[in-house]
């Protein structure tokens, strides 16, 4: 073992590197694709500029790693640095990739991801490899948006950290061959790039907004914003007949998709309803339905933690609603994978995205709210002050009067417990 390089060199490292989709610091100095860069001294061994434990030296290392690793397990062998100061966000440069790069000590946050994106100008796969990993918000929007994500440590080794990146490991050195299915998905990340910057504007907002209160004192006790957050908590809560589909109708919707039948869709046109689309959003609407139900847990947030919450329920829930109700494909075409389906949904999605989110928080009313959801939010308590006490912020911060007499109940998203287990019991049948 050479111990200052940390690393186990044999002879078999490249093969397990291969088989992992990680790629080892062994097989780069000691491998036939070893190379320093791809310029003019493309010949010379690969050699880190010091002999400390730490290999990767800085930022230019580990823009060298990743144009080794992209010629040498992705294929890519044209792949070269770009050079400091002339990539306009673009690391590597490859004519079947770009790979943006990142060697620092906070994980890869969404703009970033965005930005890369951006800049690889539509180029069949953009890369990002980050040696302190990814935020959940980069993640999601990966995911996405199609960014092959990658990651990497001093030592080394790289590693695919999504479905996209181990699509591209996959691939290997095979030249892709691009499908019908391809180009149909490159010119929806496309149309989708425009919805999917206004979404990451819009959480930009939210963060900040969020700062803002984390930074202010006296908000856990201020009554104005405590009226807020139970009146905006009301607005994820609704009468069984006020809800928008209703169990029974979303059951038949799984099993008409799983079953394979045909419905006429608004225009009187037969349809079919794709399967992972409608399994992947009762999924999520159990999740939501957990969270917006788990009001122990709720009662610890803080005003900036409620902020980014409601923002969170409110994309998920118009998600939702899309991927159950109106994804949908001709009985003439091949179903559509997730992937084309998660991407229209952020494209339909774009029109709710046009308000200011810092608009929404310490200054309107919440609109569109029946008064038996604000009299079920007071009742649930989710400030952890007591229902009358929230009943009377409501009322006297809104000017609403709230009766009880008679009033019916409110569940989250209109869905009792019972209505959830029941769609929990039809994604998992036993």
């Amino acid at each position: 073992m050479n111990r200052s390089l940390g690393i186990i060199l044999t002879s078999n490292t490249p093969k397990i590197a291969a088989a992992t989709g990680s790629a080892t610091y062994a097989a780069w100095l000691t491998g036939p694709g070893a190379r320093r860069s791809y310029g003019s001294n493309m010949n010379t061994p690969f050699r880190s500029r010091h002999n400390q434990e730490i290999l990767l030296a800085d930022w230019s290392d580990a823009e060298d790693l990743a144009a080794w690793y992209m010629r040498t397990y992705l294929g890519m062998q044209d792949a070269r640095t770009t050079g400091s100061g002339n990539d306009q966000g673009i690391d590597v440069v490859s004519d079947r990739g770009v790979a943006q790069v990142k060697h620092t000590a906070v994980p890869v946050g969404g703009p970033t991801v965005q930005s890369a994106l951006g800049a690889g100008h539509g180029n069949v796969a953009v890369l990002f490899l980050s040696l302190s990993g990814f935020t959940r918000q980069a993640e999601e929007f990966g995911e996405r948006a199609g960014v092959a994500l990658f990651s990497f440590d001093i030592y080394g080794d790289v590693r695919p950290h999504n479905v996209h990146a181990r699509l591209l490991v996959t691939l290997g050195g095979r030249k892709r061959t691009l499908s019908v299915e391809d180009v149909r998905l490159k010119k929806l990340r496309e149309k989708a790039l425009p919805a999917m910057t206004k979404m990451e504007q819009r959480r930009s907002e939210v963060d900040a907004l969020a700062a803002e209160l984390e930074n202010t004192t006296g908000l856990e006790s201020d009554s104005r914003t405590l009226a807020c957050i139970v009146g905006e908590y009301a607005g994820f809560l609704h009468t069984i007949g006020a809800q928008r589909l209703g169990t029974d109708k979303l059951l038949e919707i799984l099993d008409d998709a799983r079953a394979g039948r045909t419905r006429m869709g608004i225009y009187d046109k037969p349809e079919l309803i794709p399967v992972p689309a409608v399994e992947a959003g009762c999924q999520g609407l159990i999740e939501l339905y957990e969270e917006i139900d788990d009001i122990e847990s709720l009662r610890l947030l803080t005003a900036s933690k409620w902020v980014k919450k409601f923002f969170d329920w409110d994309i998920r829930r118009e998600h939702i609603n899309y991927l159950i109700e109106y994804a949908r494909f001709s009985p003439l075409d091949k179903e559509p994978p997730l992937e084309a389906i998660q991407l229209q949904t952020t494209i339909e999605m774009d029109s709710k995205l046009n308000y200011s989110i810092a608009s929404r928080w310490l200054d309107n009313f919440p609109e569109g709210v029946e008064l038996s959801s604000f009299l079920a939010a007071a009742k649930k308590d989710p400030i952890g002050r007591e229902p009358d006490h929230c009943k009377g912020l409501l009322e006297h911060f809104w000017l609403i009067e709230l009766e009880d007499e008679d009033t019916p109940p409110a569940y989250p998203l209109g869905y009792e417990a019972h209505d959830i287990e029941r769609v929990r019991q039809a994604l998992n049948p036993q």
